[in-house]
């Protein structure tokens, strides 16, 4: 491992190396066993190396068993320290699109400092947070109204984009995110105003898009209802089809009205209400596992049933489908067992499967196999 200060010279933090061991199974595998070595076991099975918190560029360098240093390795070798957010990179997923009106092209974009490095906790939002005048808590903390703020400053019971609007921008969109899929029918949203620029959106102005994964999004068919204003604010209600959600996202545009002033118009809201769908439908009590992979290899409906799957690797990559809308839960590897926690869609029912690490694999008919003289046998029960 090495680092380089900013500004200063390359330095090493030292060299680790792993020992190979073998398993009664005859299966080889590397763990570190230094002086320094962690007392928790299979977390020596990668190198840490603990330093203190400085600007600059840590970087690994991989060796093979003759020393000879390993090119070209998967993933990222060296992390350096960001600066401020300064640009925005983007890259399409595809150079050439069908011009049908429907094709589609993703675009990444990436925040960097003025380097080009990616900050990893840049503000994504569509607002930048400098643009905020007021808070985004002030939306979720479970009240309508908004004070007068005397004091100045953000006010901590209204969200507004009263900064950014005043650079000209005339939209923000914001996103709501859902562990789980949840049933809608109904969106109340709380806009407010005040004397300077926070005025109420025009009729029809606002959109509301729903996803499954945050990245393909369909608009909804709406109707809006404007209720009757009380206390500088004023009830939006937007009727819907029952539809399935698990983001949600509020395409706002500021009123196209004159303020009176000499501020532009910003949107401010105080709340806003999701309302589940009430309805026939009925939640999903099913708490099991539709498809278990273990390292790229799919696991027998047999050991479904039972819930356990053994596997000679010590090490596993997991990769879990749920029926029926369940959520799906992988905790990390404990005495050399993985144990994956599946809770019904009504939350009333809860499984454990568990994958089982350094023993003999389980076969297609959901039996453990060993080796014996190069002879496979299945372990059996006889009657």
């Amino acid at each position: 491992m090495f680092f380089t200060p900013a500004g200063g010279e390359r330095q090493s933090l030292g060299k680790k190396a792993f020992t190979q061991k073998t398993t009664a199974a005859g299966y080889t595998y590397q763990i570190y066993e230094g002086e320094d070595k962690n007392g928790t076991e299979h977390k020596n099975l990668y190198l840490t190396w603990k330093v203190p918190y400085a600007d600059g560029t840590l970087e690994a360098v991989a060796y093979d068993a003759d020393g000879n240093i390993i090119e070209n390795t998967d993933g990222r070798s060296s992390v350096t320290t960001t600066g401020e957010a300064a640009k925005l990179q983007m890259s399409a997923d595809r150079t050439e699109i069908v011009a049908d009106g429907k094709d589609l092209s993703y675009v990444t974009v990436d925040v960097t400092d003025q380097n080009g490095n990616i900050v990893p906790d840049a503000e994504t939002q569509s607002v930048p947070a400098d643009k905020q005048s007021d808070t985004l808590n002030a939306i979720k903390d479970g009240s309508t109204t908004i004070s007068s703020n005397t004091s100045g400053g953000a006010n901590p019971t209204v969200w507004s984009n009263y900064d950014y609007s005043q650079d000209g921008n005339t939209t923000a969109d914001l996103i709501f995110e859902y562990a789980t899929e949840q049933r809608l029918g109904q969106i109340v949203t709380h806009f407010a105003r005040d004397s300077w620029s926070m005025r109420y959106p025009d009729a029809g102005a606002t959109e509301i898009y729903v996803s499954a994964d945050g990245t393909s999004w369909t608009k909804l068919d709406t109707t809006e209802t404007i209720g009757t204003e009380s206390g500088n604010v004023k009830p939006y209600t937007y009727d819907f089809a029952p539809v399935g959600a698990t983001f949600v996202k509020f395409h706002l545009t500021n009123s196209t009205q004159a303020t009176g002033t000499t501020a532009k118009a910003c949107t401010g809201i105080t709340e806003i209400e999701l309302k589940v769908a009430t309805g026939s439908r009925t939640t999903n009590t099913t708490a099991e596992l539709q498809t278990l992979t273990v390292n790229g290899k799919e696991v027998p409906q047999t050991a479904l049933d039972s819930k356990v799957y053994t596997t000679p690797a010590i090490l596993a990559e997991i990769e879990a489908t749920a029926k029926d809308n369940a959520s799906v839960t992988v905790l990390p590897a404990y005495n050399d067992v993985i144990r994956i926690i599946v809770e019904s869609e009504d939350h009333q029912t809860r499984n454990t499967y568990e994958v089982r690490l350094n023993e003999a694999r389980t076969d297609n008919t959901g039996q453990r196999q060993q080796r014996l003289s190069g002879i496979k046998i299945n372990s059996i029960r006889r009657k």
